[in-house]
């Protein structure tokens, strides 16, 4: 059953029409949900006959989304027209479901829920002269998106740790639906398992001299997920890193070509400052599926890393976005059957949602996620996003063109 909600009205149209015998009542309801404005509800009662006011009702649902088929179902159940209400209702679930596989009212989802939505493709333009479209692509104030391949993506993705610290195999299946989402993105994706401290640094800074001599991305992107404290993140030698030198290696001063361009880094790991041994924890722990705690800092410190002081005009971190899976301060969560909540949720929502959202809007839906989880003991975090971007971010997915001549 299609959930184009509009179908709904279209195939029903004219049993409905036939036989609503009361529709005042029915349009009262729409006004009592808020489906209906004053205006709409007087433009109905002040039609006479029967037949016209119940075609002015499906007409102006059609102006009033989606929600307004499941309130006109519970209007006819109301009003006793159960045979009406009968027609409508595999729209009304067809709709529900369609709401429920886009954003899940339970997460992290279960493993079902995720099979089905790894086997749906981005969501991509088709219409170039959507009003999105049209009026955000090619915009001054709009980045520079429209290659056919946009950028790079990183990924280090660090999964077996030579230390105390617990592996996480978990991520492996984070890593595979990141790679697949942002191929589908139109970004090349270049990923790292299992590096130690020094070689994730070294690898982002040899990556941003291979994009200086490229000099064609529009965007980079950097995902890391590993174990966390604070600031830092730690390299599978369980030595700690700063954040920030690694997200320097994409500054303005370290990759010219970059400049004033959008660099988006998503960071799975803990920020919590917790100094207690982690063996003793790791030994309790049971095959069995379950929620994680996603890092666990290892008392091994090292001096803080300081980047130079930027000598390019501009600041040096202008059109960067942090997005963190947890506040600074706090523990960040997977579950071994579908991999962690965060990232989980920006595979989700990307695909869903990228075509029609601006960036900040969709983290918004991923912190919405996240923040719906919940562990066996009742654990709870939400995602954080720090944001220097100056300008919009759409990933205008589908589309590879200059700015259309319609402007």
């Amino acid at each position: 059953m299609s959930c184009d909600w509009k179908t709904a009205y279209k195939k029903n149209r004219v049993k409905i029409v036939g036989g609503l015998a009361n529709p005042d009542a029915v349009a009262g309801l729409l006004f009592q949900s808020e489906i209906f404005t004053d205006e709409m509800h007087e433009i109905v009662k002040q039609i006479d006959e029967n037949e016209q006011k119940t075609r002015k009702i499906l007409d102006l649902l059609n102006y009033r989304g989606k929600n307004g088929l499941a309130a006109l179902h519970q209007a006819f159940l109301d009003t006793s027209n159960k045979e009406l209400a009968k027609g409508l209702a595999p729209y009304v679930l067809a709709v529900e479901e369609g709401d429920n596989k886009t954003e899940p009212k339970e997460w992290p989802p279960s493993v079902k829920q995720v099979e089905v939505m790894l086997n749906d493709p981005v969501i991509k333009i088709k219409d170039t002269k959507s009003p999105l479209f049209i009026h955000e692509y090619g915009q001054e104030y709009v980045y520079t998106i429209q290659s056919e391949l946009r950028g790079k993506v990183f990924i280090i993705n660090n999964v077996n740790f030579k230390g105390p610290m617990q592996d996480r195999p978990a991520s492996i299946k984070d890593a595979e639906n990141l790679t697949k989402l942002f191929e589908e993105l139109h970004f090349t994706v270049l990923r790292k398992d299992d590096l130690t401290s020094q070689d994730m640094k070294s690898f982002l800074l040899e990556e941003a001299k291979q994009l200086d001599k490229e000099k064609c991305a529009e965007c980079a992107i950097l995902i890391i997920m590993s174990h966390g404290s604070g600031t830092k993140i730690y390299g599978v030698d369980c030595w700690p890193v700063e954040l920030k030198s690694l997200t320097d290696c994409f500054s303005s001063e370290n990759c010219e070509s970059l400049h004033g361009k959008p660099r988006l880094v998503f960071v799975q790991a803990c920020r919590s400052y917790d100094k207690s041994d982690v063996t003793e924890k790791f030994q309790k722990m049971t095959t069995e599926p379950r929620d994680e705690m996603d890092a666990e800092p290892s008392k091994l410190e090292v001096k803080e890393n300081r980047s130079p002081k930027c000598t390019f005009p501009d600041h040096p971190s202008a059109d960067f976005l942090i997005a963190y899976a947890t506040p600074e301060g706090t523990k960040a969560w997977l579950h071994n059957d579908v991999g962690s909540w965060f990232m989980n949720a920006i595979v989700w929502t990307f695909k869903y949602h990228a075509h029609e959202e601006e960036l900040h809007h969709l983290l918004i839906r991923v912190n919405r996620l996240v923040g719906k989880g919940s562990t066996l003991k009742k654990e709870m975090t939400v995602a954080e996003v720090k944001s220097n971007l100056r300008k919009k971010f759409f990933f205008f997915p589908g589309i590879h063109s200059k700015i259309p001549t319609l402007f």
